[in-house]
C-alpha cells in the first residue's frame, strides 16, 4: 500500500532516473502515516497481510523514521525506502529498521544485487525479470540470494506475457515467496496470449505447455506497439 495520495505529493512522471532528490518526511507526515496504516490494520481482516510501498525517494533519518512509525501493524517488509542503487546507507538503514527491508525493482543484472547481499543490507530482494536479466539472471539472483538465506520476491507490473514467465521464474526458484501483479486490474492486456492464465485463492498456476506455455497473438501485439516500433519475428 502507498500513502503518497495522503501526503498530496505525486510521484514523479519518470520513477526510472536515478537522479531524484531524495525527499525528507516531517514529522507531523510520519505521524500521519503511522495513523493511517494502523487505521487500516484495525479495519483489514488479520490474515491480510501488508506492505509499505515507498519508491526510491527518501533520505535516511526519513526512512527510519517511517519504519519506525509503521512498526506496530507489522508488515511484511518496507519497499524501496532509500535511492535505488547500494552504498553504505542501506546497510544503516536495516540494521535500524525495525520492519524487515526489501529493494529491487529497479536493479539490473546480479551485479546491482551482489552488494546489497555481501554487505547484509537486505532482508528481502525483489528483482524484476524484465530489468534483473530475465530468467537467466533472475535465477542468478535468486541463488545468490539462498545462499544467504534471503527470501526473495517478483516485481511484475507488466502484461499477461510477463506473469507468464515470472511463474515460471517462481516454481523454479527454492527461496521465492509471492510477486506483485496487475492480474484481473485490466493492465495486463490478456489478449495478448492465446491461453488464459488461472489464478484461483491468489495463486497463479504455471502455464504447462511447451516452452513458457504461452501462445503469443501477433495482432494483439502488433495493435498495443509503440508508434514507430518495429515488430520482432
Amino acid at each position: 500500500m502507498d500513502f503518497k495520495r495522503l501526503l498530496g505529493n505525486p510521484l514523479p512522471r519518470d520513477l526510472m532516473h536515478l537522479g531524484h532528490r531524495t525527499t525528507m518526511l516531517r514529522v507531523s507526515d510520519i505521524k500521519l502515516i503511522g495513523r493511517a496504516y494502523e487505521n487500516l490494520r484495525d479495519a483489514l481482516d488479520p490474515r491480510i497481510d501488508m506492505i509499505v510501498h515507498c519508491h526510491n525517494e527518501f533520505d535516511l533519518p526519513s526512512a527510519i523514521g517511517l519504519a519506525k512509525a509503521v512498526a506496530p501493524i507489522q508488515p511484511l517488509w518496507i519497499e524501496d525506502a532509500l535511492p535505488v542503487l547500494y552504498n553504505d546507507t542501506w546497510k544503516r538503514f536495516k540494521d535500524a529498521s525495525p520492519v524487515p527491508v526489501l529493494t529491487g525493482e529497479k536493479l539490473e543484472l546480479t551485479r546491482e544485487f551482489e552488494p546489497f547481499l555481501v554487505n547484509q543490507a537486505v532482508d528481502m530482494l525483489q528483482p524484476d525479470i524484465l530489468f534483473a536479466g530475465g530468467l537467466t539472471g533472475s535465477w542468478q539472483i535468486a541463488d545468490m540470494a539462498d545462499r544467504c538465506y534471503i527470501p526473495v520476491t517478483a516485481h511484475n507490473i507488466g502484461t499477461v506475457v510477463q506473469n507468464a514467465v515470472t511463474a515460471h521464474f517462481a516454481a523454479s526458484a527454492r527461496n521465492f515467496v509471492m510477486t506483485e501483479t496487475r492480474l484481473g486490474s485490466g493492465h495486463t492486456l490478456d489478449d495478448l496470449i492465446e491461453e488464459k492464465l488461472e489464478v484461483v485463492d491468489g495463486k497463479l498456476a504455471v502455464p504447462t505447455g511447451p516452452g513458457l506455455g504461452i501462445t503469443i497473438v501477433e495482432e494483439a501485439v502488433r495493435a498495443n506497439m509503440a508508434p514507430g516500433e518495429p515488430y520482432w519475428d
